[in-house]
């Protein structure tokens, strides 16, 4: 085997990358983001925006995705691997998907006579989380199989060259044999030992990019004082992105070019496009992440900058699409990074209430808000997940809502409950969303349209959507 693909270079995919290049493979590597395309090219892998071209060349392919659908459309799409990979070969599948659904993607997979390895690395299911660097670890000692038996042969190989060599200097093959013998028999017996060496520093390999990424990152830190109070930061007018322009490092194409919006205190705002349009780059920007390569952010017309940023944070309650959920309790995950003893259960409270979650907490669960959700909230239904992660974002009482596709994922009932939960927020705090679905934008006040990095349209609801096809 010589080529593998990899399909996601986040932290994980990237040192499977890393792995496999270093142990002398070919590797073919396909990501949105045009920052991690750089940073792949630079450690020697190949970037191919096909997946089908992808999968005709590799023998073997790590899938690295967030849930099923995505899973589904690499693999299953008509330019997908499953119909462009050859007999024989190999996906090997990281998802955030419940086993049933893994194990119904494994068996479709193997009707196409393509091998299928599932590795549960996230997703919040029982187990997921257990020994999922080892599966993965794993994993890749599977594909990499071909590198163990050179390690076989060059031990086997060295042993045939010794008898050669000892029946030349003793002359016959019988004066050699009890000291070929002892060789022969030490050869064997530290086989496994070296195997198991082999497998070590695979294992250690695998993970080495992301130790030396945690130990740079612990290095950078700087001490922090935790009686220190961050100034408040109040705001009654607007939120301004002025001439806006942006471009991720060792990357040549803008992500946003000429930004120019408002968004009034108390309304709500929508920002559609497809992916790679420049959404969640520009929220980036709002919430004080990214600073712009040109223009500026501004907050009733004072600029935001390293100064006075985190006070602009914390007046900022920011929902992902996926909500980490620790194994603590229901009131501990809302409070997310407070003390036990400093938890205010009325706050608790509100926050749920506002989120839809109250009544199910309450009346549903024996222990309330004491009960422990378990390992990323696998006790826990995808939308309950999600109202936690509204009543967290909800707790200390941010005067800005930012929503990245935080209901992407659920399904259309779900969705309706906790957007119902959201609009009741409507003109009371600034709520700015990130939506593919139509219905989610509706009770928009104003959405933004953006393509390629640009605002395409922006109006209403329905001014949107009757004058650009593409949104509808």
């Amino acid at each position: 085997m010589k080529n593998v693909g990899v399909i996601g270079l986040g932290d994980m995919g990237s040192g499977i990358a890393l792995n496999l290049i270093k142990n002398g493979f070919k590797v073919f590597g396909s990501d949105l983001l045009p920052a991690r395309q750089e940073a792949f090219k630079k450690m020697g892998g190949s970037l191919e925006t096909s997946i089908a071209n992808l999968g005709k060349k590799c023998d073997a392919v790590f899938v690295m995705v967030m849930n099923g659908d995505q899973a589904k459309s690499i693999i299953f799409d008509k330019d997908g691997l499953a119909k462009n990979m050859s007999l024989g070969s190999t996906i090997i599948l990281s998802a955030t998907i419940k086993p049933s659904e893994a194990e119904e993607i494994g068996q479709s997979i193997k009707d196409t006579g393509v091998k299928f390895i599932d590795t549960p690395v996230s997703g919040g299911f029982p187990g997921a989380q257990s020994g999922s660097l080892t599966l993965m670890a794993s994993a890749t000692e599977d594909v990499m199989d071909e590198n163990r038996d050179i390690l076989e042969a060059i031990a086997f190989g060295g042993i045939l060259l010794m008898i050669l060599y000892m029946m030349k200097q003793t002359g016959s093959f019988i004066n050699a044999l009890p000291i070929l013998s002892l060789y022969v028999f030490a050869g064997y017996r530290l086989m496994p030992a070296l195997q198991q060496i082999y497998v070590s520093f695979t294992q250690l390999t695998y993970v080495g990019p992301a130790i030396d990424k945690l130990y740079d990152d612990l290095n950078k830190l700087k001490p922090l004082n935790i009686n220190s109070k961050v100034d408040s930061f109040i705001y009654n007018k607007k939120i301004s992105l002025k001439n806006i322009y942006y471009n991720y490092p060792n990357s040549k194409r803008m992500a946003l070019k000429n930004i120019d919006l408002s968004i009034p205190v108390k309304s709500t705002v929508g920002l559609v496009g497809a992916t790679g349009g420049g959404k969640t780059t520009m929220v980036d920007i709002i919430l004080g992440l990214l600073d712009p390569s040109k223009g500026t952010l501004e907050v009733d017309e004072q600029i935001i900058s390293k100064k006075n940023v985190r006070s602009w944070q914390s007046t900022i309650g920011y929902v992902p699409q996926h909500i980490y959920l620790s194994d603590d309790t229901i009131a501990a995950n809302i409070a997310f990074g407070v003390d036990s003893k400093e938890i205010d259960q009325n706050a608790i409270e509100f926050a749920s209430k506002t989120a839809n979650l109250h009544d199910f907490v309450s009346q549903e669960l024996p222990q309330k808000y004491q009960t422990i959700v378990g390992e990323r909230g696998a006790r826990l239904s995808g939308g309950q997940r999600q109202r936690i992660g509204i009543a967290r974002a909800l707790y200390h009482s941010p005067q800005t809502l930012i929503l990245d596709e935080a209901t992407s994922a659920l399904d259309n009932q779900t969705e309706q409950v906790i957007m119902k939960a959201i609009n009741k927020l409507s003109k009371e705090i600034t709520i700015i969303i990130i939506a593919h679905r139509l219905s989610t934008l509706k009770k928009c006040d104003q959405i933004f349209l953006l393509e390629k990095g640009e605002i395409k349209k922006a109006g209403t609801f329905e001014e949107v959507i009757n004058t650009y096809e593409k949104f509808n």
